[in-house]
C-alpha cells in the first residue's frame, strides 16, 4: 500500500478542518477517528459563538464540517490510534488498535482532551441538561440564575469569573481549605459580590426532572450532607478540574510530550518530529474553544502542506 499524504489523527473541529483544508491542496487525507465525527462539540447542546451561526447545536456544526471534509474528498478511517513512530525514508507509521498498520508522508494530532470529570451521583446523565464542563460555550444558557463551579484552580476560578457576568450568583465548591488559584485570580474572586466559595466542601450528586434542579452538598468536615432545590428554574453545575489530553497513543519517547501529556507545538503546528503536527485541545495552549481549534487544524494542514512540498527545507521545532 502506498504511503498517505496525510493522517489526521482526531475528527473533532481541528482535525474536520485540517481534512478540509489538505484536500485543497490535493493531498490524499485519510481522517482516523472510531467514534462519530465531531469530538467535544457532540457534547454540546448549543453553540452561540461560532461566526456565521447565531447558535447550532454541537452535532448539527459537526455534520456540516464532516460532510464538507468528505465532499472535499477526505477518506474516514473507524478505529483507534495505539502507537506512532517515524521509520525509513522520512515516514510515519501509525499502529491502529485493530492491528492495521497505516504509513504516511505526515501526521497531524487532533486526537482532542476530554474534561476530567468531578465523580459525583449522576454527573454524566446531566451532562448537556445542566452539568457543562465550559462556561465560555454555556455560559449564556443560565442567565440570571445560579450555578457552581467545582474545583479551586486557575481554571476554574477563571470559569466563576466569566459566569458572574451572566448569572444571578455563583457558588464555588473547594474540596480544599483554601484556593490552589494564583494570588491575582484569588483576589479577583474574593472581591467578586456575586462568587462565595464553599471550602472543604464537595458535590454529592445532582437530580432534577429533566434539567439540573437540585444540588446536594458535601461538608468535608462534618459529612453533613445539604440539598439545594433551585425548583423549576433549574441552576447550572460547571465542572474545571483540569483536561485530559488523549494522547495515551504517543510514546514519551517521541519527545513531543510535555509533563501534563499535552503535545507541544510551535505557532506553525509543528513538534519536534519533522512530519508531525498537533492542533486541536490535545496542544498544550491556553483557549480551547471550536473557533480556535478550527484555526489551529488550518494551519496545521498548511504547514504539512509546505513540509510535503519540500521535506528538507521545512523546520520542526527544537526539543525542549
Amino acid at each position: 500500500m502506498n504511503p498517505i499524504d496525510v493522517l489526521v489523527i482526531g475528527a473533532g473541529p481541528a482535525g474536520l478542518t485540517a481534512a478540509i483544508y489538505t484536500r485543497r491542496s490535493l493531498l490524499d487525507t485519510v481522517v482516523l477517528e472510531q467514534e462519530a465525527p465531531g469530538g467535544q462539540m457532540l457534547l454540546t447542546p448549543g453553540i452561540e459563538n461560532y461566526p456565521g451561526f447565531g447558535n447550532v447545536a454541537g452535532y448539527e456544526l459537526a455534520e456540516h464540517m464532516e460532510t464538507q471534509a468528505r465532499d472535499r474528498g477526505a477518506r474516514f478511517l473507524s478505529d483507534r490510534a495505539s502507537g506512532l513512530s517515524p521509520v525509513s525514508n522520512g515516514l510515519i507509521e501509525c499502529v491502529l488498535e485493530s492491528g492495521q498498520r497505516l504509513t504516511s508522508r505526515s501526521v497531524i494530532i487532533a486526537s482532542g482532551a476530554s474534561a476530567r470529570k468531578a465523580g459525583f451521583i449522576n454527573e454524566a446523565q446531566f451532562t448537556g441538561r445542566g452539568v457543562s464542563y465550559c462556561a465560555t460555550c454555556d455560559g449564556l444558557f443560565f442567565r440570571n440564575k445560579h450555578v457552581f463551579v467545582v474545583g479551586g484552580g486557575d481554571s476554574a476560578v477563571v470559569e466563576a469569573l466569566h459566569l458572574a457576568r451572566v448569572a444571578r450568583s455563583v457558588t464555588m465548591v473547594v474540596r480544599k481549605p483554601h484556593l490552589a488559584a494564583s494570588r491575582a485570580r484569588q483576589r479577583e474572586v474574593l472581591e467578586e459580590p456575586k462568587i462565595s466559595v464553599r471550602f472543604q466542601a464537595v458535590i454529592e450528586s445532582v437530580d432534577g426532572a429533566h434539567f439540573v434542579e437540585t444540588v446536594a452538598l458535601r461538608d468535608l468536615r462534618t459529612d453533613q450532607i445539604e440539598s439545594l432545590d433551585y425548583g423549576d428554574e433549574g441552576c447550572g453545575v460547571f465542572v474545571a478540574v483540569g483536561r485530559k489530553p488523549s494522547t495515551e497513543f504517543l510514546s514519551k519517547d517521541l519527545g513531543i510530550l510535555d509533563e501534563q501529556g499535552h503535545v507541544v507545538t510551535d505557532h506553525h503546528m509543528r513538534t519536534t518530529v519533522p512530519g508531525v503536527f498537533a492542533a486541536g485541545d490535545v496542544r498544550a495552549k491556553s483557549m480551547r474553544q471550536v473557533v480556535t481549534a478550527c484555526s489551529d487544524g488550518a494551519i496545521a494542514a498548511e504547514s504539512a502542506s509546505s513540509y510535503l512540498a519540500n521535506p528538507q527545507s521545512f523546520q520542526s521545532i527544537k526539543p525542549r
